[in-house]
């Protein structure tokens, strides 16, 4: 059963709709949506990028695998090394077609990630926990 915002009375936010601000925020007009397989075939940051005026673009067949791989190692706490190298490459890969930002829609993918910050890649949980500490603060 789906519940809407205006069902409830308590503040709810969209991880998507913050991404979406947050990439307009920084003047991205095409973002890739690095996620699973699901959130690929939804097209669930679809509707809220388009409201920013932000082109959705997603991995490649032979990239979605690679990123599945990662996220199943990231859930199981087996990623590696290897598994940095293939998700920046694929990163990289999406840059080339054309990405000017790139989203870890997955919440495990930042898991992945270096430690130090990667110009250009959005992390969608980050999004959403800033968004939360501003509306607490407006509270």
């Amino acid at each position: 059963m789906y519940i809407s915002r205006q069902s409830i009375h308590v503040p709810m936010l969209s991880i998507t709709e913050e991404v979406a601000q947050k990439l307009a925020a920084h003047d991205i007009t095409r973002a890739a949506i690095l996620g699973t397989r699901v959130t690929r075939e939804s097209g669930i940051y679809d509707s809220e990028c388009q409201a920013q005026d932000i082109e959705t673009l997603y991995p490649n067949d032979e990239d979605q695998l690679i990123v599945q791989r990662i996220i199943r190692h990231a859930l199981s706490w087996t990623n590696d090394l290897g598994d940095q190298e293939d998700l920046l490459n694929v990163i990289a890969r999406a840059r080339e077609a054309g990405a000017e930002g790139v989203v870890l829609a997955c919440t495990d993918l930042q898991l992945c990630m270096p430690k130090e910050p990667v110009s250009g890649v959005f992390d969608s949980m980050r999004a959403l926990a800033e968004a939360s500490v501003v509306r607490l603060r407006e509270q």
